[in-house]
Order: C-alpha cells, then sequence, then structure tokens
C-alpha cells in the first residue's frame, strides 16, 4: 500500500502508459510440467497443449477458466482405475492454484488473479511454454521488482528510470519432470511421490492410486505434523496452507523463500517418524444427514443438459441409474446402501468446503465416470458420485459427478449458522463419518427452509474410528470383493464401449448439422437477406423459432447460455441472454437456421438468416 500519494502526481496515482502491461487478446503462459503430465498423457498429447493455441471458452468465469482446445487427448491409459473410468479420472487431490486440469475432453484452469490469468476473457487465445522450477521462480522475481519499483514510484514522484515488465520469455527447454523424488514402500508404510505443483506447490502421494483409508489416516498424520507447533521455524515461515485429499497432501509454500529440495528431504524423513499407522484411533464425529431421492432442481439441471451441452449419453437421463448399472446393482441396491452404509470424509476442500467421501465397507464402494462434458449447474447439496468418491455439493456450481440425490448443504457464506464460523464456513473435517435416512422431497425442501434461515440443526456424535478393525474388515471381505469387482469390471467395460459410441455419434451429429458453405454464401448474396447474430459466446439454450415463420421486430427468436460469476458471492450461475430479431424490420421470414439447441455460438456468430419481403 502506499501511505501517501505526491504532489507531484497531482494527488493520484498514474502510472506512465509505457510501464503499463499490455492485455492482449493472445497470451503466453508460462507453465512447469505436472503434477499429473507423466504417465497419463502421451507424448503426442503433451506437444499438442505446448504447441496450440488454445481458445478461452464462453463457459470461462473466475472460478474456472474453460478451455477449447483443437483435439481430445488421447491419454496414455485405458481408464483412470479407482478415479474414474475415463482416463482423465483421477483420485481426487488438491488441485494448485492456475493448474490446467483435464477432465473429460474439457480442460480448465482453476484460476487465481494473477495479472496474466486475471486479465484473460472469453474469446481469447493463449499458449503455453514450458520453463523449469528455476525458470519460474526468476520470472516470479522480475514480476515482484517490477512491482517494488513501481510502488516507490508512486511514492516518490518520480518514474524515472523505471522499466516495463517484459512480458515475453524463450525458455531454456530444460523443463524437468513432474515426480520430482519417490520413496519405496516398506512394511506397512506405503510407497510415496513427490509431485511439483507450480513454484508453489508440491503434491505428497501416497500409493499408487488406489483408494485405501490407511493412505488417508497417514495423510492426516502427515499433515498434523507439519502444522503441529514443533514443526521448525523455517517450516512455520514458509509453510502457508495444507489441502488433504483420498491418497495425498497439497502443500502450499512460498517458493521464493523455501528451497524445494530441503522441503522435500524433510519430509521424507518424516516417514520414518510417522511409522505404522495401521492400529491407530482416530476421533471423529458421525453425521446422519437427511436424504431425498427426487429433486425438480436436479431434474431440471439434467434437462437443461440434454438440451444445451449433450442430448444422450448411457448416464441420461437417470444418473442414479446409470451408477446402479456401472456397478453390477440395481438401482434400490444402490439406494439400501447409501441408506444403511457409512462413509468417510476423504475431502474439505476445493470449492466452498466440498466434502468428499469413500464407503468405509469395501463392498458399498461404487465406481462411475464423471459426466463428459461436465453441467455448468449443479443444484446446491446435490449427493453425487465421480470416480469411487460421494460428495456434496456445497452451492449451485458447475459440476460432472452423477447425482444420485440431494441432501442439506455443508457450507454457509456468512458462517452464522449452527456448527459453522466466517473462519470455517465449512461443516466438515476429515474422518467424519456420514451416515443418511431417507425423506420426501417435500420433506428436504422444509429442512433446506430452515437451513436457510439458520435454524436447522446438524445431528451428529463423537465417535472412534479404529483402523485395526477396518484392517480386519478389509481382509475378512477380500474376496467377497475380488469378486463383485470382476462383475463390476465387467458391466464397466460394456458401459464405457457404449459411452465411447453415444460420444463418437454426438460429433457425427454436430457435424451433420452444419450448414454448407456455399449454400450459405449463396444466401448471404441475396439483398434481402439479413442475419440474426450472437452478442457472445455462448451455448444456444433454446430456438423460438423455425424455418418460415414470420417474426417481428425485437422478437425474442432465441436463447443462449453462458457462465457468469455473481457479485458478493464465491460460484458461478448460468446467465440467460435473449437474442432478437432486428428493431427494423417490418414483414420477415425465418430464411435458415443456422444453429440448435445444444450447440455453440461465437461472438458474431450467426444465429438465422431472414428475409426482408415486399
Amino acid at each position: 500500500m502506499v501511505n501517501e500519494i505526491p504532489k507531484t502526481l497531482g494527488g493520484h496515482p498514474s502510472v506512465p502508459e509505457h510501464l503499463r502491461p499490455q492485455y492482449p487478446t493472445s497470451w503466453e503462459i508460462m507453465a512447469m510440467p505436472g503434477p499429473h503430465q507423466e504417465g497419463y498423457l502421451t507424448d503426442e498429447d503433451v506437444d499438442m497443449i505446448y504447441s496450440s493455441e488454445l481458445k478461452v471458452s464462453h463457459n470461462a468465469s473466475r472460478s474456472g477458466i474453460r478451455l477449447v482446445p483443437p483435439r481430445a487427448p488421447q491419454w496414455s491409459r485405458k481408464d483412470g482405475g479407482e478415479g474414474g473410468s475415463h482416463p482423465s479420472n483421477l483420485v481426487e487431490y488438491g488441485y494448485p492454484l492456475g493448474t490446467l486440469n483435464w477432465t473429460g475432453d474439457d480442460p480448465c484452469i482453476f484460476p487465481i488473479d494473477w495479472w496474466k490469468l486475471g486479465q484473460i476473457k472469453a474469446g481469447n487465445t493463449m499458449q503455453y511454454k514450458r520453463v523449469s522450477l528455476e525458470e519460474a521462480l526468476s520470472l516470479r522475481k522480475k514480476v515482484e521488482e517490477y512491482l517494488v519499483a513501481i510502488h516507490k514510484a508512486i511514492e516518490s514522484g518520480s518514474f524515472e528510470g523505471v522499466q516495463a515488465l517484459e512480458t515475453t520469455y524463450s525458455p531454456s527447454g530444460a523443463y524437468g519432470k513432474a515426480v520430482v523424488a519417490e520413496r519405496p514402500a516398506k512394511g506397512n508404510e506405503p510407497q510415496v511421490r513427490y509431485r511439483q505443483g507450480g513454484d508453489d506447490h508440491l503434491l505428497v502421494e501416497y500409493g499408487n492410486e488406489q483408494f485405501d483409508l490407511n493412505h488417508r489416516c497417514r495423510v492426516t498424520a502427515l499433515e498434523k505434523v507439519l502444522r503441529g507447533p514443533d514443526a521448525p521455524a523455517w517450516l512455520k515461515e514458509t509453510l502457508t496452507n495444507t489441502v488433504g485429499c483420498c491418497t495425498s497432501l497439497l502443500l502450499f509454500y512460498n517458493g521464493a523463500k523455501l528451497d524445494r529440495e530441503r522441503l522435500v528431504k524433510y519430509l521424507q524423513s518424516l516417514e520414518d517418524q510417522l511409522g505404522d499407522l495401521s492400529k491407530i484411533k482416530v476421533p471423529c464425529r458421525r453425521f446422519r444427514l437427511p436424504l431425498s431421492f427426487e429433486s425438480k432442481e436436479q431434474t431440471e439441471a439434467t434437462q437443461r443438459y440434454m438440451e444445451t451441452q449433450r442430448p444422450h449419453a448411457p448416464y441420461l437421463p437417470d444418473n442414479l441409474e446409470f451408477t446402479a448399472k456401472n456397478n453390477a446393482f440395481s438401482p434400490d441396491q444402490l439406494k439400501h446402501n447409501l441408506l444403511n452404509g457409512t462413509l468417510m470424509t476423504v475431502v474439505v476442500g476445493f470449492f466452498c468446503g466440498n466434502t468428499v467421501s469413500l464407503p468405509v465397507d469395501p463392498r458399498m464402494r461404487m465406481a462411475s465416470p464423471k459426466t463428459n462434458p461436465s453441467r455448468v449447474f449443479t443444484p446446491e447439496g446435490t449427493f453425487g458420485w465421480g470416480g469411487s468418491c460421494g460428495s456434496i455439493y456445497p452451492v449451485d456450481s458447475p459440476g460432472g459427478y452423477m447425482m444420485l440425490g440431494r441432501t442439506v448443504p455443508c457450507f454457509d457464506y456468512l458462517g452464522y449458522k449452527d456448527g459453522f464460523s466466517l473462519e470455517k464456513p465449512w461443516l466438515f473435517q476429515d474422518f467424519d463419518l456420514l451416515t443418511f435416512y431417507q425423506v420426501t422431497e417435500e420433506e428436504l425442501n422444509e429442512k433446506l427452509g430452515y437451513f436457510r434461515s439458520g435454524r436447522y440443526k446438524f445431528e451428529w456424535d463423537d465417535v472412534e474410528f479404529d483402523m485395526a478393525e477396518h484392517n480386519k474388515l478389509l481382509q475378512d471381505t477380500a474376496e467377497e470383493v475380488k469378486q463383485l469387482r470382476e462383475k463390476q469390471t465387467k458391466v464397466q467395460d460394456e458401459l464405457v464401449a457404449a459411452e465411447n459410441e453415444s460420444l463418437q455419434k454426438w460429433r457425427e451429429d454436430k457435424e451433420k448439422n452444419k450448414v454448407d458453405e456455399s449454400t450459405l454464401d449463396a444466401l448471404l448474396a441475396d439483398p434481402a437477406i439479413s442475419t440474426i447474430d450472437s452478442p457472445m459466446d455462448a451455448n444456444v439454450w433454446k430456438v423460438l423459432v423455425d424455418e418460415g415463420d414470420e417474426i417481428k421486430a425485437n422478437q425474442v427468436c432465441a436463447i443462449l447460455e453462458a457462465m457468469k460469476l455473481v457479485e458478493k458471492r464465491c460460484h458461478d450461475v448460468v446467465a440467460e441472454i435473449s437474442v432478437q430479431a432486428p428493431w427494423d424490420i417490418k414483414k420477415c421470414k425465418v430464411e435458415k437456421l443456422l444453429v440448435r439447441p445444444g450447440e455453440i455460438v461465437k461472438a458474431g456468430g450467426r444465429i438465422a438468416l431472414i428475409r426482408q419481403e415486399n
């Protein structure tokens, strides 16, 4: 902060034009490999990412910069294992800020307001350039030095000698690997991989991408040591945050002050200190939550998804029926498992305290792909399933988990409700146990009303989770679980084939619906023909006219949708945009429709051709 503006600047800071960074429409973004680049994408996929211009989608927002790639990745594996059936699916982990995340065919950056990402907008293009940790830190230092120089110039009243910020860079090509260190398994102590996530993040990953509550227990134990009173002073000064997930711990640290090699060596030394955790008892809470399998809002969200994003898929229109089939259950069996089983909270975070949970009993575990593409809207309180985990959506938001039901949200914006606070506006914490009881949609709506008004009381008991008992359950049910997994794998292979067929048909249908260029040119050459154009990049939600219809001035002919961020709220909503006929037309008919619901239209793109009649 500048304490006082010098009179030489006229009472207000005005940085000279030549010192202000330029905001182009095509951006160069420097990026380090990782954390999951190696072993997931093919070499051709990686080359495509770094050699192509990626367009910023109309669905980009401050909570997720969605990109349009030249093609979908080919992937170096056939599926995501316990993360989900699609090869892009991973066991949930903490996302480093600024990470390019690829779910299905859609890449998305989970952004931070860095000066470049904070200025990117829909319709821009961007191209990644690979840099090493050392190069990233050097570039970061230059930005910080530039800001310090501007700060001093404002305070002194003179910009003499201040150099403009250099916004382009030619990387050396020596960018290193995503996995920076490994520690082999030893007895009951699992394998550990240390994955880089930019110059300020390090992902500590246990095991081999398989859900195991022993790994989650180890994540929690490591986190407590790192955040505890006995942590070394240098770590307390540089470690800013930690995010524990299913089998991994993401560290946020100040890369400009803490040498990564020193951090990794210290983390490796802690593994011996933690030792064998297979028989410990963990204090936790057991919650009892209402769950409705009917929801008008979820039905409407699915219908809108089918109208604006993808018209058909094996998981449409009933996510619950698909998830049951994908796991060799009947819908009633799936509901029975949810209402009679116990889930353990293995992730709290990512987005507004989003809670991800895993069934304690391995016989009740399920696997499910995420929607492709992901939905632009999911109602708050949705209980969804993606990969091998369940999740409660804390707010209305985009999402790709299969919607199985709806419960009470676990997030309070203002932190005033019972169980919440301004410092901790989310409800759940690591190792919380979740159980459900069934309610009708009307009963749930009543409870949602109580929650929104601050009168809802969550039910929970303080209990202990015994890792020794859990490990005995794993041993006793191993053969039964093996047989169930074989049965599930067979069904899942069939549904993956059905999904691939559906995706191919969907893509072919979109190509068939395109109007031939020669036909379009001939129509546009007619002086009686004019166009109705899109005001922005968006999805086509509804087309309200047909070819041959007479239309009037200012008549709404189509409704588009795109994402926007609502001021003073932390999540995105869908904005509806009405597209009207020109104000000055008199007697016109729709000559040719150029879009259909579910298609994407660019800013200035033609929605329809209209003919002026005499």
